[in-house]
């Protein structure tokens, strides 16, 4: 079962960056930090974009816990619309605490979801299993494109993201076990 964070009134760590997104960043992008049972944001955020343009990011530190693959739910509820924006894809990358690239977890690069409307706009992605330190942290971007010169559009950060990441899995000590069964072996 997979972990969920809440988007918080929080900036990133890492800031606004482009990661594994193969889109430049906005003119003025959003960075939000999401913790696991964290508040939920109550200030909106409003990001300013031209073109296709990395625009929203979300980071998550997990802590010790297994990257495995699954589906990766990100919503975004829109507060205050704009019809000449439209989402058009979303990365998520595992990266260092430093901010250094470790791998690419997932990417959608066609969802065209319009942010023409508010209300929750919901993204699935599905991601593959990756290996790197406890201390890595997922930072998910967001692209929106724009029909028009340069867009606003205002998202409230206070929905979870749910993910497929999981507490690690407890396995015995097999040196233990090997102990136990010599002195068995010895009494025999």
């Amino acid at each position: 079962m997979g972990m969920s964070f809440v988007q918080t009134d929080t900036a990133a760590t890492l800031g606004e960056i482009q990661a594994c997104s193969a889109d430049v960043l906005a003119s003025a992008p959003k960075s939000v930090l999401c913790v696991s049972g964290g508040t939920a944001g109550v200030t909106g955020v409003t990001p300013t974009v031209r073109h296709l343009r990395s625009t929203v990011m979300f980071e998550i530190a997990p802590g010790q816990v297994e990257w495995v693959g699954g589906t990766w739910t990100i919503p975004l509820n829109i507060t205050s619309l704009n019809a000449n924006c439209t989402l058009e894809s979303a990365y998520i990358c595992r990266r260092t605490s430093g901010g250094s690239a470790v791998s690419a977890v997932a990417s959608d690069t066609s969802p065209s979801v319009s942010l023409g409307t508010t209300g929750v706009k919901t993204l699935n992605v599905t991601g593959v299993r990756t290996t790197g330190k406890y201390t890595d942290v997922a930072y998910i971007v967001l692209s929106v494109t724009t029909t028009g010169n340069i867009e606003v559009f205002t998202f409230m950060p206070n929905q979870t993201i749910s993910t497929p990441i999981a507490l690690p899995t407890r396995v015995a000590d097999p040196t233990a076990r090997v102990n136990q069964l010599g002195r068995l072996g010895s009494y025999v």
